[in-house]
C-alpha cells in the first residue's frame, strides 16, 4: 500500500567521516556574495557549515538543509518503502514487514554515519498505491480517464500516465509496465495490464488532516487508516459516479460528438460519422502505416496510401474518445471494472 514517503527531523547526529557530500556555499552570481549555514556539529562539537549536505543512493535520498522561511535546519529523507525493503517497488509490503521499516532504516543510516530516530520523524509526503490487474490494455481505459474530473484538481494527460493534482494532493494513474520498462528493467514475469493507482498526500498538514497523525511510528501501525483514506479519496475524486450516472456522462459525450458532425458536416453528417467510425475501427485493428503499405502495394499509387493514412489518423482523432475498447467491453463496462477493482478491500 505504501510507496514513496518523505520524512524529516531536526534531531540527528552526523559522525566524523560520514558518507555525505557537503555543498560548501551558495554564490550569488551577480554580487559574488556567498551564503552558508550551520548544518550540524561534528564529534568535537564544532559546527560544520555549508549550503546543504546530502547523500543520494539507489534506495533513498537524504538532504540536510535550512528552511527557506525560518532558517531552521532539518534532515529530510525520501524513499520508496518497498524498494528500500525488497529492492523493487512493484508489489506492496505486508504489514509485518512494514513495521520493521524504522529499525532497518536506522541500521542502514547508522552504517553510513548518520544517527536519528526514524520513529520520531514527521512525515511530509505519503504515496499510497494499489495495482489493478486489468482485463484490457491501458490504452483501452485511457478514454475513461479523460472523462473523469477529480474535484478541485487539475488533470494532466501524458499518454501512459494521468495526473490529477493540486498543491496538497495528487492522484496518479499509470501503466506500470511502461514505467518499469522506462527504467530499463525487464517486465518478464510481471502481470500484464497492470495499472497503478496512486494517492499522494504532499504536505505534512494534509497528512495530519487526512489521517490524524504525521509521525512515522503512527504510520507503520495504522495501515488500515491509510487504506481507508486511499479508498475514500479514489471513490470521491474518480469513482463517485454510479453506473447510471456514468452512462449519462458517456451519453453527453456522444451528444457532443453528434452535434459536432451536424454543425460541421452538413446534411451528410451521419455518413461522415459512420465513415470515421469505420476508419477508426481499421486503425485499431492495424496501424495506419501498415494499412498504407497495403493500399500502396495493391493500388500501385503512393499518394493513395498517403491519403488513406491521413484519413485514418484524422478519423481516430475525432472518434477516439467515445469508441469501444478493442474487446467487447463498452466504456461503462470498463468504468465498472476499474471502480470495482480499485475500491475492493485487499492488500494489493
Amino acid at each position: 500500500m505504501l510507496d514513496t514517503i518523505k520524512i524529516y527531523t531536526d534531531d540527528f547526529a552526523i559522525k566524523d567521516g560520514a558518507e555525505i557530500e557537503l555543498l560548501p556555499a551558495t554564490i550569488n552570481y551577480q554580487t559574488g556574495e556567498t551564503t552558508k549555514h550551520k548544518l550540524f556539529m561534528n564529534e568535537n562539537h564544532k559546527w560544520i557549515k555549508g549550503a546543504k549536505a546530502y547523500l543520494n543512493t539507489d534506495n533513498f535520498n537524504l538532504t540536510i538543509k535550512p528552511m527557506s522561511t525560518s532558517g531552521e535546519v532539518y534532515l529530510w529523507l525520501q524513499l520508496s518503502v518497498p524498494k528500500f525493503m525488497t529492492g523493487d517497488n512493484f508489489y506492496p509490503l505486508d504489514e509485518k514487514r512494514l513495521q520493521s521499516l524504522p529499525s532497518e532504516l536506522e541500521r542502514e543510516l547508522s552504517s553510513r554515519g548518520i544517527a536519528l530516530s526514524i520513529s520520531d520523524c514527521k512525515v511530509s509526503r505519503i504515496d499510497a498505491f494499489k495495482n489493478v490487474y486489468a482485463d484490457e490494455s491501458f490504452e483501452d481505459y485511457s478514454k475513461i480517464f479523460r472523462l473523469l474530473r477529480a474535484k478541485r484538481q487539475s488533470r494532466r494527460d501524458y499518454g501512459s500516465t494521468f495526473l490529477w493534482e493540486n498543491t496538497y494532493r495528487e492522484i496518479c494513474v499509470y501503466d506500470k509496465l511502461v514505467e518499469v520498462q522506462s527504467r530499463g528493467c525487464s517486465i518478464e514475469g510481471l502481470p500484464e495490464n497492470t495499472i497503478r493507482f496512486e494517492y499522494r498526500l504532499l504536505k505534512s498538514k494534509s497528512i495530519k488532516d487526512a489521517l490524524g497523525f504525521n509521525k512515522v511510528d503512527h504510520l507503520v501501525e495504522n495501515l488500515d487508516s491509510i487504506r481507508d483514506v486511499y479508498n475514500h479519496a479514489l471513490e470521491y475524486h474518480l469513482f463517485g459516479l454510479e453506473i447510471n450516472e456514468f452512462e449519462t456522462l458517456v451519453s453527453s459525450q456522444w451528444t457532443a460528438i453528434i452535434n459536432w458532425y451536424i454543425n460541421n458536416k452538413g446534411r451528410n453528417w451521419m455518413s461522415r460519422l459512420l465513415q470515421d467510425y469505420g476508419a477508426w475501427s481499421i486503425n485499431k485493428s492495424l496501424s495506419s502505416g501498415r494499412f498504407r503499405e497495403i493500399v500502396e502495394n495493391k493500388s500501385g499509387y503512393r499518394m493513395a496510401g498517403y491519403r488513406i493514412e491521413k484519413k485514418l489518423n484524422d478519423a481516430g482523432a475525432r472518434i477516439e474518445l467515445m469508441t469501444e475498447a478493442k474487446g467487447s467491453k463498452t466504456s461503462v463496462d470498463l468504468y465498472q471494472e476499474l471502480k470495482s477493482k480499485v475500491l475492493q478491500n485487499d492488500a494489493k
